[in-house]
């Protein structure tokens, strides 16, 4: 028996702002090596922080969301961010369950001077 694997299309755009990855179809282990180099690729760019569009993720496993964190903390230590925007019900599904959504989501807008810093180690509260 032989399955065929489709692996997520990833469309990265770079702006003054940062890095926009764009990610549809499914996230499991069988594409995770994708979206890591997808995400490695926005990091070494080295330009503000990086949203991550998951609007056409169909489905994302605990792999999918590992590769995520990873990228957040790599992220966190050079005073950039990493937000899902868009998130499918798929994915507003698992961040929820996993109960880390708050890690991704940016209650406030990058341009709004009064918005807690984050200057702790990855993972915690901004102040």
């Amino acid at each position: 028996m032989c399955e065929l694997f489709e692996e997520p299309l990833i469309v990265i755009t770079t702006s003054a702002g940062g890095v926009r990855v764009g990610v549809s179809g499914d996230v499991d282990v069988a594409a995770i090596a994708v979206l890591r180099e997808a995400l490695d690729a926005a990091i070494a760019r080295g330009v503000g922080d990086v949203d991550v569009d998951m609007s056409g993720t169909t489905f994302c496993d605990s792999v999918g969301l590992y590769a995520l964190l990873t990228a957040r903390d790599e992220l966190c230590e050079s005073g950039r961010r990493l937000r899902i925007v868009n998130a499918s019900s798929a994915v507003s599904r698992l961040l929820h369950l996993s109960g880390i959504r708050e890690l991704f989501v940016d209650p406030f807008p990058a341009s709004d001077p009064t918005a807690p810093r984050h200057d702790g180690p990855p993972g915690a509260r901004p102040r």
